[in-house]
């Protein structure tokens, strides 16, 4: 008797970061945050994080993203909620 196993099922999110914040960065971390199969872990920049913030949630091109951009207190980094 043989025994399939959906494999499927238990996948984890692959683990990724962004090298680059400029309008493809953004966009690419845009795509990767409401993709179930990735999980962003970092985003390497050499912009301030009030900038990085701010320029994810407003883009002239692409519009006013639906997310809660918040930069930390610490000014070293931003969640989305």
């Amino acid at each position: 008797s043989s025994t399939s196993i959906n494999f499927t099922q238990y996948t984890m999110p692959v683990k990724c970061a962004v090298n680059g914040f400029g309008r493809i960065g953004r966009l690419v971390f845009r795509y990767a945050w409401d993709d179930p199969e990735l999980e962003l872990v970092h985003v390497n920049d050499l912009c301030s994080c009030e900038s990085a913030s701010y320029l994810v949630k407003y883009d002239s091109v692409h519009g006013t993203w639906d997310k809660d951009v918040k930069q930390e207190d610490d000014s070293k980094g931003f969640t989305v909620d």
